[in-house]
């Protein structure tokens, strides 16, 4: 009993912080009890408190729970980081709309080795949000989450990525995610 009041004790704290940064996650179930995140699948999502890439994984019965687990938790950072390229890209191309990017020697041909470094994410760095499990079919569904600031973040440690385009993200980054982000209701 006591080994079990100290296990508790310990595994609290962490439930408390592994839960906090959730805010954004919806936790609405469809009509037939499935969160509404499956359904949606992967998106860019504009809430009040954020902005967020969320990222949908899933892994069929591979008759071991944890590998099936690990598997839909890395096709969800898959995910995210699919996202994050194309809205690179779009900012990028943004970025050479403005006639910036010719200062600063960056041009279309850059867009291609750009999108090259940044398909190099780290994807441990994004972080699992929720699993749900479909008892009929035995498929694990995970959500991992990404927000524009830890996005902007990365970005900034790659060295490879264009300084030009480094500073463009940070002033206008948040403005192209609130054209093509979702809006949560």
């Amino acid at each position: 009993m006591r080994c079990f009041t100290v296990l508790a004790a310990l595994c609290v704290p962490f439930l408390i912080v592994a839960c906090s940064g959730n805010e954004v996650l919806s936790e609405s179930l469809n009509d037939d009890g499935v969160p509404t995140w499956v359904g949606q699948g992967s998106s860019i999502l504009k809430s009040r408190q954020s902005r967020v890439f969320h990222g949908v994984g899933s892994a069929h019965m591979m008759g071991d729970f944890s590998l099936q687990t690990s598997v839909a938790n890395r096709r969800a950072r898959e995910e995210i980081a699919r996202i994050v390229t194309s809205f690179m890209e779009i900012v990028s191309r943004e970025y050479i709309a403005t006639g910036q990017a010719s200062y600063a020697g960056f041009d279309e041909q850059d867009v291609a080795k750009q999108i090259e470094v940044l398909s190099r994410m780290d994807l441990s760095k994004i972080e699992v949000v929720g699993h749900w499990s479909d008892d009929g079919s035995k498929v694990i569904y995970a959500i991992a989450q990404m927000d524009i600031a830890k996005v902007r973040q990365a970005i900034k440690e790659m060295a490879s990525v264009n300084k030009g385009l480094k500073a463009y993200i940070s002033v206008e980054g948040d403005n192209i995610f609130d054209r093509i982000a979702k809006k949560e209701q």
